[in-house]
Order: C-alpha cells, then structure tokens, then sequence
C-alpha cells in the first residue's frame, strides 16, 4: 500500500509498532497446531530490562514507491548493501532522480541519511542493474552518504535492523548478506567495492556489519558487531604484520613482499598465477611484489592489508606520494587526502559542495579533464579535484 493513502487507525498501529521495535528483542516462538499435527514457526517479540540498543534507536519506515519495473524477472538468493558515493544526497532526492530518468540504473531499495526512511522502489522479483553478472541473483539496498557522524551511526542501526528484518522475512541467513565488492568477487562484470570505502569513513567494516546483522537476528538488540582494528601500535610479535593503515593507495618498501590468502603468516603464500595481472606485472616468478609497487589498500585488520590480489603486512607500506592527473582519461580512482576531499557540482572551487569524501574512498568511471576528476553520481554529476586522485 501507497504510503499516502494509510487511514488513521494504520497510522496508530504503526507508531505502536515503531515503540515495540524501540524496546523489545527479536526472539522465536513455535506455535504448535493440534489436531492435524502440523507445527507453524513464528516470530515473537519479548521485553528486556536494560536494551543494548542506543537510545537514540528507533524504526525505520518503510515506503512503498515502486517507480520501476526493472528489466525482467528473477528469483534472487542475495541481498546487497550498496552506497551512493553521492554525499549529503537524500533518499527522496534519489527517488526523483530514478522517476525523472527512465534509463537509470535504478535499485530495490534506498534508506536515507540517518535510517528514517527506506524507500521501495522496485519489486523484488525484477532484474536491477546493480552487480554486473549478479544482477540475476540479487536483490540491493542503496545507503544515502551520510555527512556526520551522527546520522551514519542512525543509519547503521538501522540498516542492520532492515538487513535483519529483510533476510528473517526470506528465510535467509546472513550468508545470503553480500556487498558490492563481495559480487564482484563472486560473479564478476563490476568493479565496485562499496560499502567498503564508506563505512571504513567512520570507523567501521563490512565484517562489523554483518556480525551486527547476525546479532540483531539473534536477539533484537544492535550490537557493535565487535571492534575494529585501528591505532598506530606495533604488531604481535611473530604476527608478520604492522600498524593500522586507512584505504588508499601505498608503495612496497620489501625487497620481495609476499602475498597471502588471508591475513596472517599462518595463511598460505599466493603463486604468480594466482595474483592480478597489474601485479604480475610487478612481482617476482615466486609471486612475490617487488620493490617500489603501487598496491591498493581495501581494508586493515590486525596489521595486515587487503589489496586485489590477497593480503600484505602493512610494515611494509608507505603511504605513496600523489600523483596530479591533469590529462584527459578515465578509469578508477582513490582518494588521496589528510582530511577528506570536498564535491562539487562543477569543475571549480566556485561550484557548490555537496558533500566530502574521505581518503582511500574509490570512485569509478572518473572522467579527469583540466585538473578535475568527473564522476556520475545517482542524482547527477560530481567533480573532485585531480590532485587528490590516485590510479588504482
């Protein structure tokens, strides 16, 4: 049902349950029939003294605005968290973005700033195009960018309250719970790593978000989904690994740096064949990385980087020196900067700001022209200066 047309009694019963969802934990129940024998599973809300949740925790809303449908049929197995890379856009403004633009790459759903409101915008059983050649298979959310930290922690809880909510109602577990960058790994045709750049922007991880959504299934509750590793300390002694890094692009200091399949020295060496071919292009016939390589760093844990072809210890990383782009081409960046790096509407610093990106974020499709990086974004064009970008 239209959000507009709820009669008043509908509203009542939703401002109840938005009060339930504040103060009750997400148990189950089993309803037991008798007669024929046939047991029914359902679903239980049961009060706690003292709920973990902030207390600034409350409902998402829901609406149902179906403005596409998509391009076919499917009958997806996955949901996808995506992220706008658009800051400050709002939810709405996306919505009328998608409407006004019929060939847009419209997805399932879209939540706002600060978690209020999730849109849906198209039925679940059409294709989107959103994860290259997993389209077929997913079904995706959008998170608006938030600009502060205050609605990205609202955001957060409630995106895990939707996710949690989403995946019960399906049936699913959160193994069915992908990110952009996990379809890419997984089925390939995209380039994408989002939500990566974006959550690592305030402190937390995509493996966060999903112990977050596991806890929230289990027991109502949004918990912090453990901690994320940051701080300048050095490794565990034996660890092989280093201090915390942010997302960004960094040069080898090794003279021969192995690359591992996860990160610690207890996981296994990758042989050339196994790594990309940009860094076959730069390692040794052991599949080692050479001295002086330009590796891009998704993600930090425990003193060890993830970068496309595995993980490295991070002791042997040095932030790399960035790299002015004033020619014409195009492709993917990184994000170089001390603090974070504003967007425009225009190629100039007289253009309006819409928001700020923070370093090691990843843009794609970036168009580089007289010094500025152009990029399209879901409610229109963005530019970022050049200077801060660096080749991934």
């Amino acid at each position: 049902m239209m959000e507009n047309n709820a009669t008043a009694e509908e509203t009542l019963l939703h401002r109840a349950a938005k009060e339930i969802k504040k103060s009750k934990v997400f148990q189950k129940a089993v309803a037991i029939g008798i007669g024929i024998g046939i047991a029914t599973a359902a679903m239980a809300y049961a009060p706690v003294d003292n709920p973990v949740a902030p207390d600034d925790a409350y409902a998402y809303t829901q609406k149902e605005k179906i403005i596409s449908n998509g391009h076919g049929y499917i009958n997806p197995s996955y949901l996808v968290i995506h992220e706008t890379a658009d800051p400050g856009a709002k939810a709405d403004q996306l919505m009328r973005y998608w409407q006004n633009n019929p060939n847009a790459y419209v997805v399932h759903y879209t939540m706002d700033l600060d978690g209020d409101v999730v849109y849906h915008a198209m039925a679940d059983n059409r294709k989107a195009w959103h994860v290259g050649s997993g389209n077929a298979y997913t079904v995706g959310i959008e998170l608006c960018h938030a600009t502060n930290k205050s609605d990205f922690n609202e955001q957060w809880n409630e995106a895990v309250k939707w996710a949690g909510d989403y995946l019960h109602k399906k049936g699913w577990g959160t193994d069915r719970l992908l990110c952009h960058n996990d379809c890419r790994l997984k089925w390939g045709g995209t380039d994408h790593t989002d939500p990566l750049g974006y959550f690592e922007s305030y402190g937390k991880s995509w493996s966060q978000f999903k112990a977050a959504v596991a806890s929230y299934m289990n027991t109502g509750e949004v918990g912090n989904g453990g901690t994320i590793e940051q701080g300048g300390g050095t490794a565990v002694s034996g660890s092989g690994g280093g201090s915390y890094v942010s997302p960004g692009t960094y040069t080898v200091t090794a003279s021969a740096l192995n690359v591992r399949t996860g990160p610690g020295v207890n996981y296994a060496k990758k042989s050339y064949s196994q790594l990309t071919a940009n860094a076959k292009a730069h390692a040794y016939s052991n599949g080692c990385l050479k001295t002086g390589t330009r590796v891009t760093v998704y993600e930090c844990t425990n003193g060890w980087a993830r970068i496309p072809s595995g993980w490295v210890s991070t002791a042997y990383l040095s932030k790399a020196v960035s790299s002015a782009v004033s020619s014409a081409k195009s492709g993917t960046y990184v994000v170089d900067v001390n603090t974070r790096l504003n967007v425009r509407t225009g190629p100039g610093t007289n253009y309006r700001i819409t928001g700020t990106l923070s370093d090691g974020y990843t843009l794609y499709n970036v168009t580089i022209s007289n010094g500025w990086g152009k990029y399209q974004a879901y409610t229109g064009t963005r530019y970022v200066s050049a200077q801060y970008l660096d080749a991934a």
